[in-house]
């Protein structure tokens, strides 16, 4: 009997995965999908606010991939508020080595902040299916101030599966206990900035963020309990910030920091 196939079969499953992160037991970052149809999705943030706009350029998955293959292909947009509430949902199709540039301006979204999906549709998964692979959109989101140039920024991270038949996951690993998160960048260079977080769970999420000078002395710290699918954006103004650190119980709680210079913005990976 081979133990040690056994045992990586055992390790795999979803609901040990589940019983690892929630006793931080040598926890992953993300529980795979639930099955091989459908896409992944990051959840994007997007900020048309005071001026601002944002865009992302979606490209067909299944001419990279499948390029020898008639598949076809559609994307699904999905947008939510600050607070959590859809309120944007739209389909497009994207032909074979195309791109597809969606502008969140003119869509109706000026004056308004948020997170959003894009899904991908085929109309054929069986050749993910039998290499046990699945598809996931992790493209650059491009931000911008009025009459600024575009900053693009990729993909945050794994978010949320939705299969063919409209059901959606999430593939966020989170734990009982709290998990500290320390962005790999220094805050010293500007005295304005904001960590942005969301969360696609299911589940209510509390969030704390904390800033500390160099000799990681605390400044100030902020919690916020986000519910599914919001979003907070959690602002500072300090001459002395130079660290930040993010507790919750999501196991990889990210932010996307973003700097405020005279000349403009950065958007940034935490």
């Amino acid at each position: 009997m081979n133990y040690e196939k056994i045992l990586k079969i055992l390790k795999s499953l979803r609901f040990i995965l589940l019983l690892r992160n929630f006793f931080k037991i040598r926890p992953v970052t993300f529980l795979p999908p639930r099955s091989n149809d459908g896409f992944v999705s990051d959840f994007f943030f997007f900020d048309c606010e005071n001026k601002k706009n944002t865009k992302f350029v979606v490209t067909n998955f299944s001419s990279q991939v499948f390029f020898d293959k008639d598949i076809k292909e559609n994307i699904e947009l999905v947008v939510f508020d600050l607070k959590g509430n859809q309120i944007l949902n739209r389909r497009y199709d994207i032909e074979k080595r195309k791109t597809l540039e969606i502008d969140f301006e003119e869509l109706g979204l000026k004056n308004k902040q948020g997170s959003f999906f894009i899904f991908h549709y085929l109309s054929n998964y069986e050749e993910l299916i039998s290499q046990k692979a699945y598809g996931a959109e992790r493209g650059y989101v491009a931000y911008k101030a009025e009459n600024g140039i575009w900053n693009f920024m990729h993909a945050n991270g794994i978010a949320c599966h939705k299969t063919e038949k409209g059901k959606i996951h999430s593939l966020v690993s989170t734990s009982f206990l709290k998990n500290k998160y320390i962005p790999q960048l220094s805050l010293e260079d500007v005295s304005e900035f904001s960590l942005i977080l969301n969360n696609p769970t299911f589940k209510n999420v509390d969030v704390e963020v904390k800033i500390f000078n160099k000799e990681w002395k605390l400044i100030e710290n902020k919690i916020k309990k986000l519910k599914k699918f919001q979003t907070h954006i959690f602002s500072f103004n300090s001459q002395d910030a130079v660290f930040a650190e993010v507790s919750s119980n999501i196991i990889f709680c990210r932010p996307i920091v973003r700097k405020s210079y005279q000349s403009g913005f950065d958007m940034l990976h935490g």
